[in-house]
């Protein structure tokens, strides 16, 4: 009868420290809000560029399609992605490759934004 109760108070030692360690982690973790800013890699949408983050743009000779990704103001780069567009089924495939260049020559690379 002696260790019935010993069984119990195991299992709930346990499970105290169970909820003790995911209480420190959530602690840890910080808030799970979003925040409302971008982060400091990605441009806002009032940057000093043409494009925006996610703007689909297509070169001056209509046979390249990017993504934006990224702006750094520092260093006065933009970053991108490479997407293949079917325009027989209306579907885009983003490939893995990012690429940087220079914001000015970006801008004229891909001066217009493909809708």
């Amino acid at each position: 009868m002696e260790h019935i109760l010993v069984i119990p108070a195991a299992v709930i030692g346990v499970a105290v420290i169970v909820l003790g360690a995911a209480l420190g982690v959530l602690y840890l973790s910080g808030s799970p809000v979003l925040s409302l800013h971008p982060p400091s890699n990605l441009a806002p949408l009032e940057a000093p560029v043409l494009y925006a983050v996610g703007d689909f743009l297509q070169s001056d000779d209509g046979t390249q399609v990017v993504i934006v990704t990224g702006y750094n103001a520092d260093r006065d780069s933009c970053s991108f992605q490479p997407v293949v567009v079917n325009p027989a089924t209306g579907t885009l495939r983003i490939l893995e490759m990012t690429s940087t260049m220079p914001c000015q020559e970006f801008r004229v690379r891909y001066p217009e934004r493909y809708l």
